[in-house]
């Protein structure tokens, strides 16, 4: 007989779907951030939302072109409280991005602003645009 979730009583319901949904929430976790990447003519610009992460428990670290957030969100859980639901996500934090041949690793800087995690690196001198202006001619 084919499992039927609709024939268990609610709470059974309830507790199958929360294993699940433990199943693939683990403590070490990326997602429930939001992460972007824009890029203007002479940088790069990365955003992550870290609401409730404390400055000091973040590490970003240029490596061999790679760039790697880590960042560690602490439980919000008052002591003794049994979770029902919990949609916030906690413990470990990680994003890693290959960086763009362009990038002077040398430029990367962060800053943490109402939770939201700011890098801006930019691009290698010699590969930025560059305005000619045109002079007039001696006669």
């Amino acid at each position: 007989m084919p499992y039927n979730v609709i024939s268990l009583p609610l709470t059974d319901t309830f507790r199958a779907v929360q294993r699940e949904f433990e199943r693939h929430m683990a403590p070490t976790t990326d997602h429930h951030t939001g992460f972007s990447v824009a890029e203007t003519d002479t940088a790069f610009l990365v955003r992550l939302d870290l609401p409730g992460v404390p400055e000091d428990s973040i590490d970003i670290t240029v490596e061999k072109g790679v760039l790697t957030i880590v960042a560690e969100r602490p439980s919000t859980t008052a002591e003794g409280a049994k979770v029902l639901f919990s949609n916030t996500p906690q413990g470990v934090i990680r994003k890693s991005r290959q960086l763009h041949d362009s990038i002077d690793p040398k430029s990367v800087d962060a800053v943490l602003e109402n939770g939201v995690l700011k890098i801006s690196m930019t691009r290698k001198p010699e590969l930025q645009p560059r305005k000619v202006s045109v002079g007039a001619a001696n006669s």
